[in-house]
């Protein structure tokens, strides 16, 4: 089963990075990663710093009942280690005309094809839970 992170480079220690990777490593997760630091970007909104994709493979297994419990656990503790490590960071966008503004960083999960973004506001295990059980949700609807 395959998920994936954006990130702005620097935002989180590689040291956290490499703990995160192998975790999903030993679980069979497939982790795909996009640093975005440094590299230009435009879209409507703005980037909230760390946002972790969720394949639809996985959501149907979570949806169906089909994954394991250590396989579940082990998704918990991988985005409870991102809220963990995204938890009072900031980062500089640059606006048109050279202005520099100071965000805080946010970490949300998105569910690829289920049209929906939750934040995570922190590493709180029932916060976790709620916010993924929302994006499967999101995707059970979306493909009623």
């Amino acid at each position: 089963m395959q998920i994936g992170i954006r990130y702005i480079g620097g935002l989180v220690e590689e040291a956290e990075l490499n703990d995160i990777r192998t975790l999903a490593k030993s679980h069979s997760y497939e982790l795909e990663e996009y640093d975005i630091g440094g590299k230009p970007f435009a879209h409507g909104g703005e980037f909230a710093g760390f946002l972790l994709f969720l394949s639809p493979a996985l959501l149907e297994a979570i949806a169906t009942g089909v994954i394991s419990s250590a396989s579940y656990e082990a998704l918990k503790t991988i985005i409870g280690k991102i809220a963990r490590a995204v938890s009072g960071k900031t980062y500089t966008i640059v606006r048109p005309g050279n202005n520099f503004k100071e965000k805080n960083a946010k970490f949300y999960i998105k569910g690829q094809k289920a049209g929906l973004r939750i934040e995570i506001p922190s590493e709180n295990a029932d916060a976790i839970e709620s916010a993924i059980q929302a994006v499967v949700e999101a995707f059970k609807d979306a493909n009623k």
